[in-house]
């Protein structure tokens, strides 16, 4: 009987063991889902339109990107002014450290410091002629250099990205 018991506690350890890295997978895979899912979003353009994107506690590591993106079908024929607007919710001390790249398939509008979008030294402003069912897909990057030293552990971001789009 002592060897049943023995038998059957390290079933019953093996048991655990494996329901714990079957919830660790599930818990990974569904993070992985939800940030694909919040680093989009799409918008009709057939008129003026206000669109907010969330990005909430942003932190990155040297070398490290991410990537954000506004997908804007065209449905009507004309000129728009395209404007991204950022406003910061909290300071975690990130801006400084991290270079921002927006751009489109064909060209690059905005590259800086995402410290000056927030506090809006900077600004994004451009233009496009759209078409019926035209895609523009504005990539929005965010990387901290390789080389950022330990002065940047521990910081982070949240803020919201506001892209207004009217008829020029």
């Amino acid at each position: 009987t002592a060897d049943m018991s023995k038998k059957g506690f390290g079933i019953l350890i093996v048991a655990f063991c494996l329901i714990g890295i079957m919830a660790t997978m599930l818990i990974v895979f569904l993070n992985e889902k939800n940030e694909d899912f919040d680093n989009e979003l799409s918008i009709t353009v057939d008129g003026n339109k206000e669109s907010l994107m969330q990005v909430r506690d942003l932190q990155l590591v040297p070398g490290q990107s991410q990537e954000y993106k506004f997908i804007l079908v065209g449905q009507i024929s004309g000129t728009f002014d395209i404007t991204l607007e950022y406003l910061e919710l909290e300071d975690g001390g990130l801006g400084p450290f991290v270079d921002v790249t927006i751009s489109t398939d064909t060209e690059t509008i905005h590259f800086g410091k995402l410290e000056d979008l927030l506090d809006k030294k900077d600004e994004v402003i451009f233009q496009h002629d759209f078409v019926p069912d035209e895609v523009l897909v504005i990539v929005i990057n965010y990387t901290m250099p390789l080389e950022t030293g330990n002065e940047a552990q521990l910081t982070y971001s949240d803020f919201n990205l506001k892209l207004l789009v009217e008829k020029a």
